[in-house]
Order: C-alpha cells, then structure tokens, then sequence
C-alpha cells in the first residue's frame, strides 16, 4: 500500500523501537476521560520523529497483519478508527470541542458527497484492485468494502464526539 518511498510512516504492524526511547517520549498518550483507540500509534511515531530518532524501514521484513473474518469485526475495527479522530484532535492535538464537531459534520458531509459522487471510490477500488495480493474480481468487493469503511468512520466520529461532550458538560474533565 505504501510503496512510495518518500511517504514518511509514523507508525507500522511491524513497529518496534528501544524501549528508553519509548520511555523517554512519554510512551503511547494516556490519561484523558476517554482512553484514545485509535491514531495513538502515529501520534507515539511523530513523538519519536520530532525527538530526532532515525527511522529505518525495511521493506523485506514481513509482518502477518490479520483482516478480521467476519462483518462484525471489520464493523467494530472501522468504527474505532472513526472513534480516535475526535479523540486525537481534540486531546491530542487540543482543540475546542467545537471546532472538532465542526470538522467532524464537514468530513461527514464531504464523505457522503465522496460516496454518492463513486467516482472516488471507483478509482480507489481500481488501485487496491491492482495490488499484489488481489485481482480484477475483487473491485466490486473493494467498492462496497469503501462505502462501509466511510459510514464506519462518520458514525464513530460522531458517536465518540456525543460521548466527548457528554462527560465534559456532566464535568467529568481532564483534557
């Protein structure tokens, strides 16, 4: 997926980094009223990045990365994703509530227009279709695997925002 060697990763299934250096930088970010699921990987990298640590990537090494087998999972996985935007924006990243719910409800609207415009999604289809490990046969599977992914994110950012705002008006504060 990624094979353009200039895209800088902060973050891989095969990561792995010396264990004072991960101390030193704070480890993964904690400590918030919501624990931060998904994003805190990448947010872990640039720590490491900004910190100077060099970074070597090595295509050859293999690292077994496991889909989930069934909807239900691929469901709760996606969801997750969509749950750690917010999560990282506003704790991470610190800011308002209300600039990350107007974010939030303008990527939405854009990831509605994006699935009914397909267009997008035909063409992202079409280049997932010509990896190394799938065919021609799977490009209808990949356009349907999109639109799931896309509703998967909204409706996490969404309901992890509504939980957000819940526990910060109940007063429940600490980010």
């Amino acid at each position: 997926y990624y094979q353009n060697p200039k895209i800088e990763l902060n973050w891989s299934e095969g990561f792995s980094c010396l264990k004072v250096l991960a101390i030193e930088i704070g480890m993964f970010p904690k400590g918030y009223i919501v624990n931060i699921c998904a994003g805190e990987d990448a947010v872990f990298g640039e720590k490491l990045r900004r910190k100077g640590i060099k970074f070597i990537r090595d295509d050859n090494i293999i690292v077994k990365h496991y889909a989930p087998s069934t909807f239900k999972e691929f469901w709760k996985i996606r969801l997750g994703r969509g749950r750690g935007a917010p999560q990282v924006k506003h704790f991470i990243n610190k800011k308002s509530i209300m600039i990350v719910w107007l974010e939030t409800i303008i990527k939405s609207i854009l990831s509605f227009i994006k699935i009914f415009s397909i267009i997008s999604i035909l063409i992202r289809s079409n280049k997932l279709c010509r990896s190394k490990v799938s065919h021609v046969g799977d490009f209808h599977k990949f356009i349907f695997v999109e639109i799931i992914v896309i509703f998967a994110f909204v409706i996490g950012s969404i309901d992890e925002l509504c939980l957000i705002t819940k526990l910060k008006c109940k007063g429940v504060f600490n980010g």
